[in-house]
């Protein structure tokens, strides 16, 4: 979600505001541009692990994951006319949604965040180059779904059915965003005069001609919708009787952003994840067009170096382009002084405390499910005995009834003991499945209640080994418990937030018994067969030293 500086000077609210984001591309391309277009963090730039393998709603889940941090605004409630001396103890961080919409006010959006956490996203935001800052602000994940559901409840239109219409020369480059966004590349252009209440006829004429719209839902696209005018200059065309039989269309409708947060006749207001009055600005810099012969419904092609480039950067993000920030050491950015407050401890124990703390304190650590091919082996492949394993795996399970069958017989039920700390998610459902099957079997559950924290640690002791099973936030935590206690801890990479976040991790899975599996057969085989305790010996040894790689 985006806000409006404007509207947020503008607000009566006890939250100091942000300060003001250049939201210009064309500004932010000259600014760049005097850096040579290098920065602090360039370094770290790297395409997604196996990002081609995903499918398209997977991979701009992943984008606006990895991306997270860009979507909001920070402020470390300094009022303006504040003193330098003011107690640090006494200051609260907030994050706040980037949402273009006056009708919010910031103080009910904001999210309190720790000090850490908001010196890091200021050091971040503030040093991978304007350009990259506004392009990686675009939720493209948020704007598929909201479009795509659109689409299917008011006109029962599938998105292979739909036919892009940029509202030119403002809604070009939107157009082009939302085309990625949908996977739809049948997009086209169209000249809309709000003042002249006309639009481009010849260009229209090209459409009837060549059957373009034909059968088709058009998607018009334009930056902003506020007052409605571009609105009321298509009704009188694709509303009108003579041009809908001769163009052929099932249906129109237009998106993009009010700045009331409401949507106009036959409009989807979305957010751009930016200021689109001066992101998506009417400027042949940034568009690549221009208007033709001073005419208000012609334009022609006009690409130039800054165009070019600022596609370049805004392209590189749905194409799976990040900043590995996986491993970034605030402290590798402060001076001395500062440094000496966000210390990371020395030694594995006090390292994966730190990283609990973290975890827990962080509001951006929410689920993270798709779909994955998890790659369940035949239930006769693979038996796991003599072992207390953990399962953890979130409270909202993803596993259908037979992958639970297929775990479930995994494990011999004759010596095999399974810990749970739930009966929900897909943990309880494995342990259910497995308490049905065998007589006389053991399945425990860990529970949920104030005590939960004890209760943790008290199955993590139990266990010998642990599953994660998918899952969120708080399987994570007890994912980082398990390797605080030298527990053999296997993840499936992709599965859930907690996999994807800890196969990142180059620190845990050299200095802990973290296994990395690529699928749940995989997983299993490895459970089955123990890993060598030279790794978790050595892990340990260094812990005890005190020495880190």
């Amino acid at each position: 979600m985006g806000l409006s500086m404007r509207q947020s000077l503008a607000q009566r609210m006890t939250i100091s505001p942000p300060a003001p984001i250049e939201w210009s591309m064309v500004n932010a391309y000259d600014e760049d541009e005097k850096m040579g277009f290098v920065f602090p963090l360039t370094h770290t730039r790297t395409r997604i692990d196996g990002f081609d393998g995903y499918t398209h709603a997977q991979k701009l889940q992943l984008i606006d994951y990895e991306n997270r941090l860009f979507r909001y605004a920070y402020t470390d409630g300094r009022e303006e006319g504040d003193e330098d001396d003011v107690d640090d103890e006494d200051r609260e961080y907030y994050r706040i949604p980037l949402m273009r919409n006056f009708n919010v006010n910031i103080d009910d959006i904001a999210e309190e965040i720790s000090e850490a956490e908001y010196r890091r996203a200021k050091y971040i935001t503030e040093n991978v180059g304007h350009m990259e800052r506004i392009a990686r602000a675009v939720p493209y994940h948020e704007i598929y779904r909201e479009v795509k559901d659109h689409l299917k409840d008011t006109y029962c239109i599938e998105l292979d059915d739909v036919v892009l219409v940029s509202v030119d020369r403002g809604g070009r480059l939107p157009s082009e965003l939302l085309s990625i966004a949908l996977n739809n590349k049948n997009r086209h252009s169209l000249k809309v005069d709000q003042g002249g209440r006309q639009l481009d006829e010849d260009r229209i004429k090209e459409f009837v001609e060549s059957g373009t719209l034909q059968g088709k839902h058009v998607l018009f696209v334009d930056s902003t919708v506020d007052s409605g005018r571009q609105i009321e200059v298509l009704k009188k065309y694709f509303d009108d009787e003579e041009w809908t039989r001769q163009l052929g269309y099932k249906s129109w409708s237009i998106v993009g952003s009010n700045e009331d947060g409401e949507s106009l006749y036959k409009h989807l207001n979305i957010n751009w994840g930016v200021d689109p009055d001066t992101t998506f600005e009417d400027d042949s810099r940034l568009m690549g067009v221009d208007y033709s012969d001073h005419s208000h419904t012609k334009v022609v092609e006009m690409s130039n170096p800054a165009s070019q480039k600022i596609r370049e950067v805004f392209f590189s993000v749905p194409n799976g382009y990040v900043f590995d920030l996986s491993d970034f050491d605030l402290e590798e950015v402060l001076s001395s002084d500062e440094a000496e407050k966000y210390e990371v401890p020395e030694g594995i124990q006090t390292r994966i405390h730190a990283l609990c703390d973290m975890v827990v304190s962080k509001h951006e650590l929410d689920a993270f499910r798709d779909s994955f091919d998890l790659g369940f082996l035949p239930l006769s492949e693979t038996r796991i005995a003599g072992k207390k394993v953990l399962l953890i795996g979130g409270a909202n399970g993803d596993l259908s009834e037979d992958d639970v069958s297929a775990i479930a017989n995994s494990f011999d039920g004759e010596t095999c003991q399974i810990i749970t700390g739930t009966e929900r998610g897909n943990a309880g459902a494995v342990a259910s499945r497995a308490s049905k099957a065998w007589e006389n079997y053991d399945v425990r559950h860990a529970g949920s209640d104030e005590e939960q924290d004890r209760r943790r640690n008290e199955m993590i002791e139990q266990s010998d080994v642990v599953l994660v099973l998918g899952g969120a936030r708080g399987t994570l935590y007890e994912a980082l418990l398990a390797l605080k206690q030298r527990k053999p801890t296997h993840i499936v990479r992709g599965w859930g937030y907690p996999a994807h976040y800890l196969s990142r991790n180059e620190w845990l899975q050299k200095n802990t018994p973290l296994q990395v599996a690529s699928s749940v057969r995989e997983a299993l085989r490895n459970i089955a067969v123990p890993i060598s305790t030279s790794d978790i010996t050595a892990a340990e040894d260094r812990d005890e030293s005190g020495d880190e790689e």
